[in-house]
């Protein structure tokens, strides 16, 4: 079935061709999946995608970069407020003095009290910042390491603390072993503002 649109004179008042608008609406009327595979397939429809696909590469770049610099700023300020809970003001700073003077001495008993000394600041600490557990090696089985970057020192130091707890005046320690130690608690120290 055909439509005659020649019933519908142009109106000279109104500057619209009907024509090409009448052509599209047969078209579609008589075959609405060829219109939308040929409007799916035009250069339009096509340039429009592409667009949507660099603007979608670019949000979600956009987002990645907010959530890294997000979860950066969320740790400092964490570390911010761990650190203001932690602070001894003059006791740390006197506590760390005693571990130094262990340390000058020519007695490896001394040294290892150094090692003792870093090692109860160390609990202290992490007791302020809320973590939970009997023992200090309990403690800092619950420490997230996003939370706590040199964790690792912290470990390997408690470690050798525990040689000395458990083995006494029978476990060696040199002085250059003992300021390794010392090194790994005041790194720890030094990321948590305590020295």
């Amino acid at each position: 079935m055909s439509i005659n649109f020649s019933i519908f004179p142009p109106d000279p008042s109104f500057p619209f061709d009907y024509s090409s608008l009448s052509a599209s609406v047969i078209s579609f009327a008589s075959d609405p999946t060829a219109f939308w595979y040929g409007f799916l397939s035009s250069n339009f429809f096509l340039s429009f995608q592409f667009f949507l696909i660099i603007i979608s590469a670019v949000f979600i770049l956009g987002i990645a970069l907010l959530l890294v610099k997000i979860k950066r700023i969320h740790r400092e300020n964490k570390k911010k407020v761990i650190s203001q809970r932690v602070k001894f003001e003059e006791v740390k700073s006197k506590r760390w003095e005693v571990v130094q003077k262990h340390m000058a001495s020519d007695n490896p008993a001394e040294w290892k009290l150094a090692v003792i000394e870093a090692d109860s600041m160390l609990e202290a600490m992490v007791k302020k910042m809320g973590y939970g557990g009997s023992t200090l090696g309990e403690s800092l089985k619950l420490v997230k390491k996003s939370d706590f970057i040199t964790l690792d020192d912290a470990w390997k130091a408690h470690k050798v603390r525990n040689f000395i707890a458990h083995q006494g005046s029978s476990f060696l320690l040199s002085k250059h072993q003992a300021k390794e130690v010392i090194g790994l608690y005041g790194k720890v120290f030094k990321e948590f503002e305590m020295i």
